[in-house]
């Protein structure tokens, strides 16, 4: 199934419980050379996946005319 999991490390079913996780037990989460990444506190962002379809850099009326142009 899909989880989520940093450099083979413990597995989580959602991103949140991950970031929890990390953010709750200081000095666990590390870089690949080591250095400890210390989460303090959330930050804010857009979703990326606001629009109906979601593909990269392809906007939703590029994808219609895509799908007519195939006949789909």
């Amino acid at each position: 199934g899909d989880y989520y999991d940093l450099y083979g490390g413990e597995k989580f079913a959602t991103l949140s419980e991950l970031v929890e996780y990390y953010t709750a037990e200081n000095g666990i989460l590390q870089d690949k050379d080591g250095t400890i990444i210390e989460l303090k506190y959330p930050l804010n962002c857009s979703d990326p996946t606001t629009e109906r379809w979601y593909h990269g850099h392809l906007s939703g009326p590029n994808a219609e005319k895509l799908l007519t142009a195939r006949d789909e």
